[in-house]
């Protein structure tokens, strides 16, 4: 999941994903992918996981059932979380 896919405006900072808090798009990271027994799961989660910080994704995993995520940050730097 990532801000990457459909926008609304030429300069990406209106996407397809937004934070019902708020109603912003989320611009955290360029992309988050998870690994889940499913692709519901994995999406669902990716998507969720692009609204909420570094600190708080092993617990998000853990509730979701996936074993890890691959974050990519805006200035190119990949972080692996694990649920542990």
């Amino acid at each position: 999941s990532g801000g990457y896919g459909f926008r609304f405006d030429h300069d990406g900072c209106f996407h397809h994903l937004f934070d019902p808090r708020s109603g912003r798009c989320p611009h955290a990271y360029a992309s988050v992918s998870v690994l889940a027994a499913t692709a519901t799961a994995a999406d669902a989660l990716a998507t969720a996981c692009c609204l909420m910080p570094l600190e708080a994704l092993p617990s998000a995993l853990r509730a979701g059932g996936a074993t890890r995520a691959i974050v990519m940050l805006p200035d190119g730097r990949t972080e692996i979380v694990s649920r542990s």
